[in-house]
């Protein structure tokens, strides 16, 4: 029984002291990111030298020096996924962007310059499922474009309301929202399943006829 007890005793030791001195005591910065990886920067029109990068640990990273420094927008305010994007607005007190809730992603609006965001309760996670990208008109606030999985849905009223742009062809592939083109009433969406376009500033889409693209390609990014 001694032996056990002064084996025992040191044992206990040991492993107490080894808890104690692996909790850190400072802590030091590593850089935006602190070592997740970093997505879609978002340059504001009005002034390059401001963006926004969101990180796959759910930090969204403000630079208004064009990336001498950075601020992090405070995680009680909006946390972000790997597919967020800060969409600016050429109001400066509205943007959107796409909320990281630990589960399923939704689209949220500020209208305060970013001081808090507010969910669009018109846009259905049941119905439509993630939102895997948001793209705003610049040049007018009211309209975004919103691809979800197997969806692209448009909002001509700041996101109060949404209609079906277009249903994937194949639910296998999804349908990829590549990329969106604002010009006045011409709006042109570059997806998987063909160029988008409406003429009548989004009251009607319409795949439209292109040239050019070798069958079996597909547009995957559109600028």
């Amino acid at each position: 029984m001694k032996l056990h007890y002064l084996v025992f005793i040191p044992l206990l030791f040991c492993i107490l002291n080894v808890k104690v001195s692996a909790q850190p005591s400072l802590f030091t910065p590593k850089g935006v990111g602190g070592g997740g990886a970093l997505f879609f920067p978002k340059i504001n029109p009005a002034n390059d030298n401001e963006f926004y990068v969101s990180c796959d640990m759910s930090q969204l990273f403000h630079s208004t020096d064009y990336g001498k420094s950075y601020t992090q927008v405070h995680f009680s305010k909006l946390q972000v996924f790997n597919t967020s994007t800060y969409e600016f607005t050429k109001d400066n007190k509205i943007a959107y962007c796409n909320f990281n809730d630990g589960n399923s992603g939704y689209p949220v609006k500020t209208t305060d310059g970013g001081n808090t965001w507010k969910t669009m309760a018109n846009y259905s996670v049941a119905n439509y499922g993630n939102v895997y990208r948001i793209v705003a008109n610049y040049n007018n606030p009211n309209q975004l474009i919103i691809g979800a999985y197997g969806d692209i849905l448009f909002s001509n009223d700041g996101g109060a309301s949404f209609r079906l742009v277009k249903h994937a062809d194949s639910n296998g592939a999804g349908l990829i929202l590549g990329g969106v083109f604002w010009d006045g009433s011409n709006i042109y969406i570059g997806t998987n399943d063909g160029l988008i376009r409406s003429t009548d500033s989004g009251a009607s889409f319409s795949v439209q006829n292109t040239s050019g693209i070798a069958s079996g390609q597909v547009i995957w990014s559109f600028v």
